[in-house]
């Protein structure tokens, strides 16, 4: 449905392109990996104001055949679908809607340490922390992940099982009410 290939390693995100959004240093972070994962393939769903830039940059770091643009996706389940492991390189975020998605997709995760991104992730548990804009640390938390399936596996059932127990719609209103009610009463 995608038009992806079969049997490629597939790396994505899901995301406003913009400037914030850190996918300049997901791009950097792929270009390192490409000569020892031939058949590794980046996919971004979005649009944005930054996308002519992004593919600038995929042309400079000569990786554009190992990155697919699949622009707005009204169903975003097809593309997490196709995914071995999410990545979010924010500079900053609040609570990204994105991430829990994915991780309820049992997908494992590799977040920024910004925003609410570490309420979601948990390092080493559901996914991987590095810090925004460092590329090297991006490139060992994807080579990490990607040289280990079965740490894939595990990182993505206790990524499922983390978005059940703490991200639910109706236990996010029931907190929500809570914390209001809390609130009135002072």
């Amino acid at each position: 449905m995608l038009g992806l290939p079969v049997g490629a390693l597939m790396i994505g995100s899901v995301g406003r392109l913009d400037p914030v959004k850190g996918f300049s240093y997901l791009l950097e972070a792929a270009a390192s990996l490409i000569p020892e994962y031939p058949n590794l393939l980046l996919a971004v769903a979005g649009t944005g104001p930054s996308h002519r830039d992004l593919l600038n940059d995929a042309e400079r770091l000569g990786i554009s055949n190992h990155v697919r643009w699949l622009g707005f996706c009204s169903d975003v389940n097809t593309v997490y679908d196709a995914l071995d492991l999410f990545v979010l390189p924010s500079l900053r975020d609040a609570l990204p809607y994105a991430l829990i998605e994915a991780m309820a997709h049992e997908l494992p995760a590799i977040g920024t340490s910004v925003g609410g991104i570490p309420e979601i992730i948990e390092d080493q548990e559901t996914g991987l922390l590095v810090p925004p804009r460092q590329v090297a640390d991006l490139a060992r938390a994807l080579r990490l992940l990607l040289a280990s399936p079965e740490r894939r596996i595990r990182m993505g059932g206790a990524a499922r099982a983390r978005v059940l127990k703490h991200f639910c719609e109706a236990d996010c209103v029931r907190k929500t009410i809570q914390l209001y009610r809390a609130m009135v009463r002072y």
